[in-house]
């Protein structure tokens, strides 16, 4: 049987957890020594990814049994209120809207945004929610512990781990969090199990989601196109 209890959930994945906040990327990014390079192109990537996030956001929402939870569901994204918060961060990291033009989401964000939208139309509503809740609960756990210890020095990093610890945020992230366990405990089991596989998946893509931000991760066509042929065989 499925637990009821979400926090069994969060503790059987606490492995995933505990290696996104050890990542590079966020240990960098407190201390201040993140690449810019690596920075924009999270920016970039996350600013898209929002897209399809907030979008499952609304739809779901939608598909809530009750006006309590869609607007727990619903969370920012009503008003796209994380986006907004991101578009200091580009103007102090040197990007704008025409970067944001030419940036194609890369292989893992477009999995990402295709797992929550997969699991909403083949396996419910429910299961759609338990998809969405790792970003929203991870990013609230990870920087809230990171602000105890960050100086970043960077305006833009402090800016970012500001937003993620300001109470509009952690509030939202409690709201969809509580909403999943509300639904974790009137679903039947098979859709509690599909809502626990959701979590699960979603919660291994944040932590490829933070390795694709670190590595800069490009599809093989312009990874090819922008350093030349990497060995196999070659086209004259």
């Amino acid at each position: 049987m499925t637990s009821k209890n979400i926090n069994d959930w969060r503790r059987a994945v606490a492995p995933v957890w505990d290696r996104c906040l050890a990542h590079p990327f966020i240990q960098e990014l407190a201390d201040g020594t993140l690449p810019l390079d690596k920075f924009q192109f999270y920016l970039l990537q996350d600013h898209q990814y929002l897209d399809g996030f907030n979008a499952m956001h609304r739809l779901l929402a939608k598909q809530m049994g009750t006006p309590e939870l869609a607007k727990a569901v619903l969370g920012l994204a009503g008003e796209g209120q994380e986006q907004d918060a991101q578009d200091p961060l580009m103007a102090a990291a040197g990007l704008d809207q025409s970067d944001l033009a030419k940036t194609p989401l890369a292989p893992t964000a477009q999995a990402y945004v295709n797992h929550t939208i997969v699991t909403a139309h083949n396996e419910g509503a429910a299961a759609g929610v338990a998809s969405l809740v790792p970003c929203d609960w991870m990013y609230a756990w990870i920087f809230k512990q990171v602000a105890t210890y960050a100086h970043p020095h960077q305006k833009a990093y402090q800016q970012m781990i500001d937003f993620y610890v300001s109470d509009t945020f952690q509030d939202a992230a409690k709201a969809i969090v509580n909403a999943m366990s509300q639904l974790a405990q009137i679903v039947n089991e098979p859709t509690r199990q599909k809502m626990q596989h959701a979590f699960n998946l979603s919660s291994d893509y944040e932590l490829m989601y933070w390795e694709m931000a670190y590595n800069r991760e490009l599809w093989p066509h312009q990874r090819y196109t922008a350093f030349g042929h990497q060995g196999g065989i070659h086209h004259d």
